[in-house]
């Protein structure tokens, strides 16, 4: 069946949704979906059926890739727009769709959209998030989306500090997932919570921390306001090592950054399947260094 042939059961201002291409999530003025486009609560059910359409989802467009057509952003933009309605069905269906995902690296649209979905309905979830958290049994990716909501609920007020206090403590004493232990200390360096300081400390030890996404231990203390300056020659991966070289042959080291700067990526910067490469080819990450 041909792309034209499935998009013609919408109709009205969802409709328009189909055309309007890849969202543009980081401009000045972000797109309303109720004031730009005219949708209401009457398009939700309508909403609901293009957010869950797998026909357009993974429709086959050729060598553009798989979701390289206008048509297929439109499934995106109905997220989106369940989202800015608080669609309470919708609440429910983001949950399924990120606990559902078999392999997060060749599907990561809903881990990209996740927590900017999840915002409206954020207020009381917390023990929804940790129960996810610390769930071993779910990818390590669809259970740091979970953490980094957690640390949008601390940003906000919705969860208190101390309740996050009793999670982080359980975290790094149980944990052996390196990404979840990094993205927690994160929430620590930025709430200055350094009350978890020896327990982040036995985690480097255990090499248990993604040094290319926080530093090293002294890049913590410098956070923790412990130190100011470094002491000792920052520790880095092989890869880190790799670009090192690369950097050197134009003029500076990785070294070279500020030794209060934490270098510490969070999800909603991690490079998608279908962003540019950033060892600059040209190519699209997935069929480029994805793999490597």
């Amino acid at each position: 069946m041909t792309i034209k042939a499935l998009t013609q059961k919408y109709t009205g201002n969802v409709a328009k949704l189909l055309t309007l291409g890849r969202p543009m999530t980081h401009t000045r003025q972000p797109l309303s979906y109720r004031d730009d486009i005219g949708l209401d609560e009457s398009d939700i059910p309508q909403l609901m059926q293009l957010a869950d359409d797998d026909d357009i989802y993974h429709y086959d467009f050729g060598d553009g890739g798989d979701d390289e057509a206008t048509e297929f952003f439109g499934v995106i933009h109905a997220w989106k727009a369940l989202s800015e309605l608080k669609a309470p069905e919708a609440k429910e269906w983001f949950t399924q769709k990120i606990l559902s995902l078999g392999d997060p690296l060749f599907d990561d649209w809903i881990l990209v959209e996740f927590r900017g979905l999840m915002a409206p309905y954020r207020s009381g979830m917390y023990a929804e998030a940790v129960t996810i958290i610390e769930d071993e049994s779910l990818n390590e990716w669809i259970r740091v989306e979970y953490l980094e909501l957690v640390r949008d609920m601390l940003d906000h007020g919705e969860v208190s500090t101390s309740e996050v206090n009793e999670m982080l403590a359980r975290l790094f004493a149980t944990s052996r997932t390196p990404v979840l232990i990094t993205f927690g200390i994160g929430i620590c360096t930025d709430h200055h919570l350094v009350e978890h300081y020896e327990a982040i400390a036995a985690c480097y030890d255990r090499r248990l921390v993604d040094l290319e996404h926080l530093g090293d231990l002294e890049d913590v203390e410098i956070a923790f306001g412990m130190r100011t300056r470094r002491e000792t020659k920052r520790e880095l991966t092989e890869s880190q090592k790799m670009w090192n070289e690369v950097i050197e042959r134009i003029g500076g080291t990785i070294e070279d950054d500020e030794p209060e700067r934490i270098p510490f990526v969070h999800t909603e910067k991690k490079v998608g399947r279908n962003d540019p490469c950033p060892c600059g080819s040209g190519k699209k990450y997935k069929k480029c260094c994805m793999n490597k």
